[in-house]
């Protein structure tokens, strides 16, 4: 969807992910790098979109964000852990990029005497993707379609744990 949205102002699209495969990236119309630190040296905006997991965990550094563009702008709206924000908080210091956007932090809610929010270069929001209109009345809508399919005795294909269906109940 970010792509999409970057795409459609005008932007040049760079896409590194070791699980998507490059024919699928470029059939898109974007540009694949087969190696992070190439998006790295190479982008004027660095937008962040995986979940945060061992690997992944401080997965942009002090080496990282050195590696960026003097004027490059990286975004954070995937999950807290996966930018060291001590690294951030020096490279926004000593100018090693020129700024940067998150909704994420490590501990959430973020403590106003956070050192992040000294500085002018940097746009912190609140982590509300999901509570959008249209994300609100998509819960409410599954909710209630589970809710009658459970209720006439039909295995709902969007259960999040399907072996719930290995109960006895379902068998009779």
């Amino acid at each position: 969807i970010f792509a999409g949205m970057a795409a459609g102002i005008g932007m040049k699209v760079l896409v590194y992910d070791p699980f998507i495969k490059k024919e699928i990236v470029e059939a898109q119309g974007d540009g694949y790098r087969e190696d992070m630190h190439d998006i790295l040296r190479e982008a004027d905006v660095v937008s962040i979109h995986t979940p945060l997991t061992p690997q992944t965990k401080n997965m942009i550094g002090e080496a990282e964000l050195r590696m960026m563009k003097k004027d490059g702008i990286l975004i954070n709206c995937a999950r807290g852990g996966i930018v060291d924000e001590a690294a951030l908080n020096k490279a926004l210091d000593e100018n090693w990029i020129h700024s940067a956007g998150t909704d994420v932090v490590v501990h959430e809610p973020i403590d106003p005497a956070d050192p992040i929010f000294h500085h002018d270069n940097i746009v912190v929001t609140p982590h509300m993707a999901g509570q959008t209109r249209e994300a609100a009345s998509g819960v409410a809508t599954l909710a209630a379609e589970g809710t009658v399919a459970v209720i006439s005795g039909q295995k709902w294909d969007k259960v999040c744990n399907p072996k719930a269906y290995e109960h006895p109940r379902w068998n009779k």
